[in-house]
């Protein structure tokens, strides 16, 4: 049987990637902190899971984590944790404990051979990147503080690798990620919850469903071509982001009890790329992704009616 450890395994990415594992038959060792009443969203993504006999939870941070006692033999580790406390004053810090953790991590993984993936974002580089591979994402130019703590991480990647022969590493730059769970401080989220002035998502380039990167993540042994590298996840199509967002602008219009402003997002000019291997993969609509996604929010609504969420 294959073991995976999924850091953030209670987050967004890292809850559907963990369910989706033990679904394919893996033991999965979760590492995320759940305070009891603290944070009830985790409360309930913990007891959809707990009960699953080849699930493992540790409900620490992963840096209070000595990883060789949670887990003897493991075929892969992939880090989903997503710091949305990230700013410019503590951006320093965050860098340092960040690093650090990664050496922990990264080590752990050499010494058994697993291979190591990490979620990086397209905040590594500057607004309104051209998603047409070449030259543009060879110069990373971070467009925040988050963007700034993803691009050094991923440099101490690139580092540890080039001084561990054996070490396998992959690095996947993720546009917006939506559908059920994305977190309330996302804009379709907001739309979703009715919110008719939402703030504007830092990652405008491109939007992809969930369980289509899931599936990415999944099959991530069959890319060769993606091994020790950091690589752009885009779906091949245009104005992704802009079109759910008008989507979603339009469903609250249609609703005479809110009436908010008008809203225009600009269009990100994306050019096809022929050799974008894992577009494939990306099979699911806005309009199925965001169905899925407004329905979890209404069952998501009714446990709370119910005073079971």
């Amino acid at each position: 049987m294959k073991t995976a450890i999924v850091i953030g395994t209670l987050g967004f990415i890292g809850f559907s990637l963990t369910k989706r594992l033990l679904d394919e038959g893996y033991q999965v060792v979760g590492i995320d902190i759940c305070a009891d009443g603290s944070d009830l969203i985790k409360e309930q993504k913990l007891s959809e899971i707990v009960r699953n006999s080849q699930f493992y939870f540790v409900n620490k941070r992963i840096e209070d984590v000595h990883l060789p006692e949670v887990a003897d033999t493991v075929d892969a580790i992939y880090d989903c944790m997503y710091e949305q406390d990230v700013q410019d004053e503590n951006v320093c810090e965050k860098i340092s404990v960040g690093k650090s953790t990664l050496q922990k991590i990264m080590k752990f993984c050499a010494e058994q051979h697993s291979k190591f993936v990490y979620l990086s974002s397209f905040e590594v580089f500057k607004e309104n990147v051209n998603l047409h591979g070449g030259d543009p994402f060879l110069i990373k130019e971070p467009r925040n503080a988050i963007g700034q703590l993803k691009l050094d991480l991923e440099q101490e990647i690139e580092t540890f690798s080039s001084s561990n022969e054996g070490f396998t590493y992959f690095i996947l730059r993720l546009p917006t990620i939506y559908g059920p769970w994305q977190p309330p401080s996302m804009t379709f989220q907001q739309l979703i919850e009715g919110n008719t002035a939402p703030t504007l998502d830092p990652i405008q380039e491109d939007a992809i469903f969930i369980d289509d990167l899931i599936e990415i993540l999944i099959n991530i042994d069959q890319f060769h071509s993606l091994e020790n590298k950091a690589t752009v996840v885009y779906s091949n199509k245009k104005d992704q982001w802009q079109k759910a967002f008008r989507l979603l602008i339009n469903d609250i219009k249609s609703d005479s009890s809110l009436v908010g402003e008008d809203r225009y997002v600009e269009a990100v000019k994306i050019n096809q790329d022929p050799y974008n291997t894992l577009s494939e993969y990306i099979k699911t609509s806005i309009e199925t992704g965001l169905l899925q996604q407004k329905n979890h929010y209404q069952h998501l609504e009714r446990l709370r009616k119910l005073g079971l969420l």
